[in-house]
């Protein structure tokens, strides 16, 4: 069973807040949503219901209307709460997803541990530097270049992955 289809038609007026009747009017219309092979989408089909139900809300009007027209602002509103919590679900569900894959991190844990691996890798590279390897000034000036490439390239290649990881972000947020 899928949660974000609707394959029965009573389901599907009960999910639109309306009556039989007038959800088989409104599926003879062209606009009204294609049924699917897993079914209808049920935020698709709340859509069209609020923006048939906002056009019969206009088209209210005398002392008797009064009444209707609070029940179908009632009905708009109930689809609207019902889009929220939907959003709200399919927000989580995605969360949930991520967090199982392992796509998602706590910043300050991620933070400390590449400062760590940072000291772990710098104090390696200075033991190399330190190290008593080089018998000439030219092989000693040799491995300090090797070090500080080794340096460069990877403050590079980390700039680059913190850019990567901020545009991701800032995808996101939009």
């Amino acid at each position: 069973m899928n949660d974000r289809f609707v394959t029965r038609k009573t389901d599907l007026a009960a999910l639109a807040g309306v009556a039989r009747s007038t959800l088989y009017r409104w599926m003879k219309r062209p606009d009204f949503p294609v049924k699917g092979p897993q079914g209808w989408d049920r935020g698709t089909v709340r859509r069209f219901a609020r923006e048939r139900l906002q056009v019969a809300l206009k088209a209210q009007t005398g002392e008797h209307s009064a009444l209707k027209a609070k029940k179908i602002e009632k009905q708009i509103e109930r689809l609207d709460v019902q889009n929220a919590i939907d959003g709200e679900r399919l927000t989580r569900e995605k969360i949930r997803t991520d967090l199982e894959g392992g796509t998602v991190h706590d910043v300050a844990k991620c933070n400390a541990e590449w400062d760590r691996a940072g000291i772990v890798l710098r104090a390696a590279v200075d033991a190399f530097r330190s190290h008593e390897t080089a018998k000439t000034p030219r092989h000693r000036a040799t491995i300090h270049g090797l070090c500080d490439a080794l340096l460069d390239a990877i403050c590079s290649a980390c700039t680059a992955e913190e850019n990567k990881m901020e545009n991701a972000n800032d995808d996101e947020r939009q």
